[in-house]
């Protein structure tokens, strides 16, 4: 029972953790893919910003936008969201109550706000308060919609605060942020989140509608769903490896074993002889064999997959290419020196968040594989009798 615990219990872990690596998995990937335009200077001035006439002749696209700003509902200090009603498609956030509001509304510039449903208990006990009104900075807001936040992405990107959307235009943005510029534009690139040179036929598009896009950075998220999901891929492909090389092992153990013993046979016996003296033995261990070599077969295809890599980050002239590492490594040291100040959009900080667990993960995944893996392989080598070990 103690030898067999040292089995389940890795077994169990290795459940576990897979389980809760592809609930963070489905959290992020239930947000749309994007291509997020991020302000240089966080204080950036309207006079100096993106506009939003300039964004509406980007054709192909669904964009939005955003301006920060914080707001305060009785003293108490929110997160102001200033946007336009496309926003609603990209939060990630199950309204439960209501619906976000309208493109008409954020033209129109109405008070109007989407709230959390852990601020609508909080300010009113109940989540149903569409209709009800909220003071933002002794303005008046009627609530539109409510939304039900996700609580691992919460627990990673959260500021302690509540987030509260309200439509471009509004009170609130005329009186508190009229010279704020554009922080942040969001752009769902739909059909083209394979395309690899996206990023660059966004900046190409930027410049051709503004002379704004200088004080701007293009990050690419479009491919972060398939870089994420392939974290349980490999782990699957390594537990699969790991499996075939045990029955490879099993295989190769029985051939040996039966081949001495059908050896010593043949000093006495003809071959037929032998096989007729235990033709139901022999036809089992065949089985067995095909049984075998149809789960390495079935292992195979089962754990097979397309590894995602950025092209950026291959070397064009080999793997051995040191240089070519040198310089990514650099890159992206002088990107984070230049970036320094610049605060991450939650999509961005989430997917920096799940890129590290799911590596933590992963490593840990890898240790729970090989003592499995070297539990399988001791029974395998203990398997013609206690004491005997076959050495591959």
């Amino acid at each position: 029972m103690k030898k067999l615990r040292g089995f389940l219990m890795p077994l169990l872990l290795l459940a576990i953790m897979l389980m809760i690596q592809l609930m963070l998995i489905g959290g992020f990937t239930k947000r749309p893919p994007r291509v997020e335009v991020l302000s240089l200077n966080y204080n950036l001035e309207s006079s100096q910003a993106l506009q939003p006439s300039e964004l509406e002749r980007m054709t192909g696209y669904n964009v939005t936008y955003h301006v920060e700003a914080t707001g305060y509902i009785m003293e108490q200090p929110m997160n102001i969201i200033i946007t336009n009603g496309s926003y609603g498609n990209f939060i990630g956030d199950e309204l439960i109550q209501g619906a976000f509001f309208t493109e008409r509304a954020a033209e129109l510039g109405l008070n109007a706000a989407v709230i959390s449903e852990d601020l609508a208990l909080q300010l009113f006990n109940t989540p149903q308060v569409v209709k009800e009104t909220i003071q933002i900075n002794h303005q008046t807001y009627s609530i539109v919609g409510v939304y039900k936040k996700n609580p691992l992405v919460t627990a990673l990107t959260s500021n302690g605060r509540e987030t509260i959307y309200i439509p471009n235009n509004s009170d609130f943005h005329r009186e508190n942020a009229r010279n704020k510029g554009i922080q942040r534009v969001l752009i769902d690139v739909n059909g083209d989140s394979r395309d690899e040179f996206i990023k660059e036929k966004i900046t190409r598009d930027l410049q051709r509608v503004s002379n704004g896009v200088g004080s701007y950075e293009v990050r690419d998220y479009t491919k972060g769903r398939i870089i994420l999901r392939q974290f349980p891929q490999i782990t699957g492909f390594i537990a699969a490896t790991m499996l075939m090389l045990c029955l490879c092992r099993l295989i190769l153990k029985i051939f040996r074993t039966k081949g001495v013993e059908i050896r010593e046979k043949l000093q006495m016996l003809t071959f037929k002889e032998i096989i007729q003296e235990d033709l139901g033995g022999y036809l089992i261990l065949m089985l067995y064999i095909i049984i075998s070599l149809t789960g390495i077969f079935l292992l195979y295809r089962l754990a097979a997959f397309n590894l995602y890599i950025p092209p950026k980050y291959i070397p064009s002239e080999g793997l051995l290419q040191f240089a070519f590492y040198r310089d990514i490594i650099m890159e992206r040291l002088q990107s984070k020196n230049l970036n320094f100040g610049i605060t991450p959009s939650i999509y961005g900080r989430l997917y920096g968040y799940q890129l590290l667990l799911n590596t933590i993960f992963l490593l840990i995944e890898i240790i729970l594989i090989i003592k499995l893996y070297r539990f399988i392989r001791s029974k395998i080598a203990a398997w013609e009798g206690e004491g005997e070990k076959w050495q591959a």
